[in-house]
């Protein structure tokens, strides 16, 4: 599901008279079958202004294609690019600088013409809309690989980020679910993330100001390490209504993590603010522009609000993250440790612990709080990542290698991983083989190298702690 489903919610679409999705002028390009009207123009040269800005797309063939496409030099018609004489343009051989190799415009026209085509067949059968789900799932997929994350949201942010032409398309078996926001927390406590990924996509899809089936899309994304992803989740559900309090948190813990983390100290003071016992704690404040002061004043009131409640989890939670901001990893350990006290099973906590007792330097006790998290939720990418970091650190390159191969095949759309073991793991192995599978990206070849078994089968949910165990484990860390 992380490799077609989900994939869709990168990207801004509505429908147009019933026909092909607005995603392709939005983000891929204007079709000749849809039409340019001035708002299409409009919205085309806006997403070109934006990725202009980014030096990934700045010289990308796909923006080429989109600039020639909005001016008239070229225009898209059905299985081939032409000119405006309808002479087709080989746009393959066209002397342009690729940013980024996988964006070809040859493979946007291409995917361009199939939804074109896709979404004028009829469908009158079951079988007609089954075949309908797989080939847009497909396409989409393939979009989502071309275009990449996050470049859409700024565009069209409130919208649903992919409508179909059928309630069945991109839903999945669960989408005729009652109460699914309720079924997918339980799938997702059972391990069963796939499911629910697909459960929550329906339910936004159906609901675009669902915030609570954003919020769960976006904590699901995050478990399976993509950040960009959730965090268009959480704005979404942002958008619909700021003063929600859990995605006020989210967003808190992880913009930071994209280089925003005035913004995430923004958004866990407003978090606190929401709560009527403790608002008056920040009622007063002003925010610093220096980001580093206003870190340690955001620390120091989230301090004194665990004085006031500390039995809340999520107040511990936030004081972490607020001292992950400021720098304090062992601030943020501490604080995470309390955290799993009161909540001993969750494999996220332990996560977090982890990767901040790995700031902080100390990769042996970041090793036992990660092995930790895999023991609760095994088929936990985002832990096997951040293990696979610590192990790089200590020097350990096979382990490390194992771990991220594992992140892999749990969520193949971590593709950055694969820039990190080329770099850091290939050579560092002293095994010219592994190097070489690395470098082809064959995860099999990898596997069989390193003599893994396929993590596809390890088992969805692992065990829970108790209180006491968790006592136990955190003594034995050396941060009880």
């Amino acid at each position: 599901p992380w490799q077609t489903a989900s994939s869709s919610f990168q990207m801004g679409g509505q429908m147009k008279g019933g026909g092909m999705p607005r995603l392709v002028k939005v983000i891929g390009a204007i079709t000749q079958t849809v039409g340019t009207s001035p708002q299409d123009l409009g919205q085309a040269n806006a997403c070109i202004a934006k990725l202009r800005e980014n030096t990934k797309w700045a010289k990308s063939e796909f923006l080429v294609l989109l600039e020639k496409v909005v001016k008239g030099d070229w225009k898209l018609a059905r299985s081939a690019v032409v000119d405006p004489d309808g002479r087709n343009v080989d746009i393959s051989n066209q002397p342009i600088t690729t940013a980024n190799a996988s964006v070809s415009a040859a493979s946007v026209a291409e995917l361009v013409t199939q939804l074109t085509q896709l979404s004028s067949h009829a469908l009158t059968t079951n079988s007609d809309i089954k075949n309908h789900e797989q080939q847009l799932n497909d396409i989409v997929r393939k979009c989502a690989s071309l275009v990449g994350p996050g470049n859409a949201q700024s565009l069209l942010p409130s919208q649903s980020l992919f409508q179909t032409i059928t309630p069945m398309a991109i839903t999945g078996s669960k989408a005729t679910s009652t109460t699914p926001l309720s079924d997918a927390k339980k799938l997702i406590e059972e391990g069963k993330d796939d499911e629910a990924l697909l459960l929550l996509e329906a339910e936004v899809v159906r609901d675009s100001k669902s915030v609570e089936g954003w919020c769960m899309l976006g904590e699901l994304h995050l478990l399976h390490d993509m950040d960009e992803l959730a965090i268009q989740c959480f704005k979404s559900a942002y958008l619909v209504r700021p003063t929600f309090r859990p995605v006020l948190l989210s967003l808190g813990m992880c913009l930071g993590n994209e280089d925003d983390v005035s913004t995430s100290l923004k958004m866990l003071r407003e978090w606190l603010g929401q709560d009527s016992r403790l608002s008056a704690l920040v009622k007063q404040y002003v925010e610093n522009p220096n980001v580093k002061a206003d870190a340690q004043k955001t620390v120091e009131i989230f301090e004194r609000a665990t004085k006031a409640s500390g039995t809340d989890v999520s107040l511990w939670i936030a004081q972490g993250c607020a001292c992950i901001w400021y720098g304090n990893f062992e601030a943020a350990a501490a604080a995470f440790a309390t955290a799993i006290k009161l909540k001993p099973s969750d494999p996220n906590l332990w996560s977090k612990l982890g990767a901040s007792l790995s700031k902080a330097g100390k990769n042996d006790q970041a090793v036992q709080a990660l092995l930790q998290a895999l023991e609760i939720k095994p088929r936990f990418p985002r832990a096997r990542a951040n293990l696979g970091s610590v192990f790089i650190d200590q020097k350990k390159m096979i382990d490390a290698c194992q771990q991220y191969i594992t992140c892999l095949v749990l969520n193949p759309q971590c593709t950055y991983v694969w820039d990190i073991l080329i770099e850091d793991c290939g050579f560092a192995t002293s095994k010219p083989e592994l190097h070489k599978a690395i470098c082809d990206k064959d995860k099999q070849q990898c596997m069989r190298i390193l003599s893994m078994s396929n993590p596809a089968e390890l088992p969805r949910k692992g065990s829970d702690l108790s209180a006491a165990q968790a006592a136990d484990c955190l003594k034995a860390i050396g941060i009880g």
